[in-house]
């Protein structure tokens, strides 16, 4: 159908033309017109013209810019066959769909993002159609299955996979989704986006994730606090069922294999492990670079079970249904690590042992985490402020302050006693308020434990200067230095022993090796306190400076205070001070540098302590002890030489006599008369009182007598004196300019 159309400028309206002339003509016309307008709003791909899409290949990460109100289309084609695909429970290979399910992750460091996708039918960029699947995070993934099982409800042995008779083609859209803490920016973001494939053999990851929003959820859900974070990934299942899976509705364990009476929920047939790898090796907040190559670069490296298990680190595994799938880890700000999951089919590869066993296994969505926000998310540090001020400082007071130990602990020892027992004391009230009130800040525990912690160690100092209990002080010392060997005793591959991971178990092997040292080294108080004071001043001075410099010498004793705060710590706990491997550190030959420096220091700084105090000074007496025994020798000095002995006192008639006197006294006779007995014994107290007054005499005129033979022998010393005086200065000689002149 044919018009003649004749347009003018005024009657251009939003791009479109409206014909002149006949009525046809015009209905025609505004036909077409509502139909373009309606497609173009619908955006459903018939009326509108084909939007353009960048095309993406299984495998490889494409970076991808986005600002804010954009979006961007890509379209996977996946290959129609595999040709040497193995197939499930067959010894040949097979020709079958290459991919039985398409997994798309997208990653960007600060911003999240919204990725949706659809298999089949086209979707176009600001798109409002709600088919297809989709995610918003910063680490996000959608899986999309190429087909279906032909029994959705409830996979039995008889279920088989159903692929699409259609070409697998899968589109996805990228594009920015606001964050409640910062808003959508102003600058271009970038965003990687890889597309994964697997076949049957495969376990699909997250494929029976009761609890998720969508029937397979391949990402991996973080929680994170100051001290420690979780991650937490969805059940999988096994892609297809095995043959003696029963009519079970059931996708992660068969009930009929195992030991029904230690595991009456059946032995699980997905192996499910953790790995992680940290993006950049150990360094200082103040210099650590945040660059999005660092994350793309390892995300990409995270993302097939050959990858994860070449690049990443075994943190855990997990085999049985019942337990849950979350991984703890530690957590050091600014530390960017990459966390995944391997999920295997070990009833295959059981059955299958000549076969490769990574054909059963999948990942998921590999997710990165840095421990601290780039959005000042509330409880988080901000990553581009990781220390403040007041932190370098206390860290630079907390290095002056241990060099200061370190050299004059013993010279100064009664301020040692107060700063070690205040250091003591503060670790024992951080650990109880963060277990007793967790709710508050860290920097009101940190206030509250320091307060504490001084408190408590000025009246330890009191309770020296009162008893001078030197020997106790010594065991506290001791206990301090005993505490710090016995936290990188369980630094070492000791602490991932599972006997350890109980708690009970572990503190009485910990106060044991805090013990014995003291004990041991308190034969020699002066030795004890040398070494002590002078290893732990040390390590004071090197955690100091490891603030500036960023090994993890300093988290030796956090992972002490973490075990004591945080439930379960033992059981994740894994890595060694000796290792790649230690609550996010991973430079090996730092951390042994930064220990060997302080071994040396503290050696040369007891050498310096030997030399100057140790062999000359013995350790003080508490000034209340001084005071004590000064008056002591007062009251004796002001004691007169010889007592003045009174005689005793008369003795009444009705003072009782003891039955040693009785028993001397003759045997009344006969008749005897009580005034008689009377007479005989004030007579015998007479003799008595006579004896003593006799031998206090005899007393007082040897007293006399050694004051005489005293006088005699000062007189005797003052005439030889004079004597000598006299021969070196004759008579009538006189001192004039300091020599002897005659007159």
């Amino acid at each position: 159908h044919t018009h003649t159309h004749t347009y003018t400028d005024a009657q251009q309206i939003g791009g479109f033309s409206f014909l002149q002339g006949t009525m046809e003509g015009r209905y025609v016309d505004v036909l077409l017109a509502v139909f373009f307008i309606w497609g173009a709003v619908a955006n459903t791909g018939v009326f509108a013209a084909e939007c353009d899409h960048e095309e993406l290949v299984i495998g490889q990460q494409q970076s991808i810019t986005l600002t804010a109100g954009s979006a961007v289309a890509v379209k996977v084609t996946v290959p129609a066959s595999q040709e040497g695909a193995r197939c499930r429970n067959k010894q040949t290979f097979c020709s079958e769909p290459a991919y039985h399910w398409i997994r798309f992750d997208a990653h960007a460091q600060r911003n999240l993002v919204h990725l949706r996708v659809n298999a089949y039918d086209e979707v176009c960029p600001h798109s409002n159609s709600t088919v297809g699947r989709s995610a918003v995070g910063r680490s996000v993934g959608v899986l999309q299955r190429l087909g279906d099982l032909s029994s959705p409800g409830c996979v039995t042995a008889a279920t088989t996979w159903q692929p699409d008779s259609r070409l697998p083609v899968v589109y996805a859209i990228l594009e920015l989704a606001e964050d409640k803490y910062h808003p959508l920016p102003s600058e271009p973001t970038t965003v990687t986006l890889t597309a994964w494939g697997g076949n049957v053999s495969l376990p699909v990851p997250g494929g029976c994730c009761l609890e998720c929003d969508v029937d397979e959820d391949p990402n991996l859900y973080l929680s994170a606090n100051r001290d420690e974070m979780s991650v937490t990934a969805g059940d999988a299942n096994m892609g297809l069922p095995v043959a003696d899976a029963g009519e079970l509705c059931a996708c992660d364990f068969i009930a009929d294999h195992g030991n029904t009476k230690t595991q009456p929920n059946g032995v699980g047939t997905l192996e499910y492990s953790m790995y992680k790898k940290y993006m950049s090796s150990c360094g200082s907040p103040l210099t650590r670079k945040f660059h999005e190559s660092q994350l793309f670069a390892a995300v990409a490296s995270m993302g097939t079970a050959e990858d994860v298990k070449h690049n990443g680190h075994l943190v855990k595994s997990t085999v049985y249904p019942i337990d849950p799938k979350t991984w703890k880890q530690d957590i050091v700000p600014g530390q960017g690590v990459v966390f995944n999951v391997v999920v295997r089919d070990t009833r295959n590869v059981v059955e299958h042992p000549s076969w490769n066993s990574e054909i059963f296994e999948s990942v998921y969505t590999p997710v990165a985490y840095y421990g601290c926000s780039f959005t000042d998310e509330p409880g988080l540090p901000n990553c581009h402020h990781l220390e403040s001020t007041t932190t370098l400082v206390a860290a630079g007071v907390i290095a002056l302050v241990g060099l200061f130990l370190a050299t004059m602990g013993h010279r100064f020892f009664v301020f040692e006693i107060f700063l070690v027992s205040s250091i003591a004391w503060t670790f024992c009230f951080m650990i109880v308020f963060s277990r007793e009130v967790p709710q508050w800040s860290l920097n009101a525990r940190m206030g509250a434990a320091l307060g504490s912690g001084v408190g408590a160690g000025a009246l330890t100092f009191l309770g020296w200067y009162i008893f001078n209990a030197t020997g106790t002080m010594l065991i506290m010392i001791g206990s301090v230095f005993g505490g710090l060997v016995s936290a990188f005793v369980f630094a070492t591959p000791l602490g991932d022993i599972a006997l350890f991971e109980n708690d009970f178990n572990f503190g009485m092997a910990f106060a044991c090796f805090v013990l014995i040292w003291p004990v041991v080294l308190l034969l020699n108080g002066r030795l004890l306190n040398l070494i002590s004071s002078s290893f732990v001043g040390c390590y004071m001075f090197m955690a100091g400076l490891d603030m500036y410099i960023g090994s993890d010498l300093a988290e030796v004793s956090l992972s002490v205070y973490k075990r004591a705060v945080l439930k379960d710590y033992g059981k994740d706990y894994s890595g060694s001070f000796f290792s790649n491997d230690f609550n996010g550190c991973a430079n090996l030959a730092l951390n042994l540098g930064m220990m060997a420096a302080w071994i040396v220091v503290s050696l040369v700084c007891m050498a310096i302590q030997y030399k100057c105090f140790v062999r000359k000074l013995d350790f003080p007496e508490s000034g209340f002890a001084r005071r004590r025994r000064g008056q002591m020798q007062l009251r004796e000095e002001g004691r007169p030489l010889l007592a003045v002995s009174t005689p005793p006192p008369r003795r009444s008639r009705m003072t009782a006599i003891s039955p040693s006197e009785m028993a001397r006294r003759p045997a009344a006779q006969p008749g005897f008369r009580a005034k008689g007995a009377r007479t005989q014994l004030r007579q015998q107290q007479q003799q008595h009182a006579q004896q003593q007054q006799q031998q206090a005499q005899q007393q007082r005129q040897r007293a006399q007598q050694q004051v005489r033979q005293q006088r005699e022998l000062r007189q005797q010393r003052e005439q030889h004196r004079h004597i000598q005086q006299q021969d070196q200065f004759p008579r009538g000689a006189t001192l004039r300019s300091g020599e002897p002149v005659y007159e």
